[in-house]
């Protein structure tokens, strides 16, 4: 077993299967460390990437998210020039990629973290969101240090397709970041439609 050479320097925790929402928040509530990242199982990090990200903050001790380009690989291969944290471009545009380093404090501070009621897939969009109501202190490491691997059915793609209303309903529950009138088709759209399964 791989982390049994790590012993003490690995807490695995076990929980009841409610998503990868979920699982996130209870790993992370459960750490004693001050940065926080996520990876999924199939995705990879650059040796280089937390050296590069702690130099940045031993230079500005107030920095509390740290991220990089990302490099895509599997079905697609591309590269992605993330752009500068904004709390407009994550209004705009979305999310940073989930690998990105936060400070434990910022995401104790967020009022849901990754949020479970979402359909799952859309997680992460839902915690940027909520970042952009906190004082975010961003860096950005102008290199590729993610790696995301590509699945055409991977469980966003899936519930992208199948969850179409959720952009909708995102924007809904974020009301003072949105235009009004937008808000206003949005309701319209989630009372026409409905919510799908």
């Amino acid at each position: 077993d791989v982390l049994s050479h790590f012993q003490d320097e690995v807490l695995v925790t076990e929980g009841p299967g409610r998503g990868v929402a979920a699982a996130r928040n209870r790993a992370i509530s459960s750490t004693r460390t001050r940065w926080v990242v996520c990876i999924d199982g199939d995705d990879l990090l650059q040796p280089s990437y937390f050296a590069l990200a702690m130099r940045a903050v031993a230079g500005d001790s107030s920095l509390n998210l740290v991220y990089g380009n990302q490099e895509f690989f599997g079905e697609s291969q591309w590269r992605w020039d993330v752009p500068e944290w904004s709390p407009q471009g994550a209004v705009a545009s979305g999310p940073l990629p989930v690998m990105t380093l936060l400070r434990r404090e910022l995401w104790a501070a967020t009022p849901h973290g990754f949020d479970s009621v979402l359909p799952k897939g859309h997680e992460d969009y839902s915690l940027w969101l909520q970042l952009t109501r906190l004082p975010v202190r961003p860096y950005k490491i102008h290199a590729f240090v993610s790696l995301y691997r590509f699945r055409s059915n991977s469980k966003k793609r899936t519930r992208e397709a199948a969850n179409p209303e959720v952009p909708c309903l995102l924007r809904t529950l974020f009301p003072d970041l949105y235009p009004r009138r937008t808000l206003l088709d949005d309701h319209a759209q989630l009372l026409a439609r409905g919510l799908s399964e």
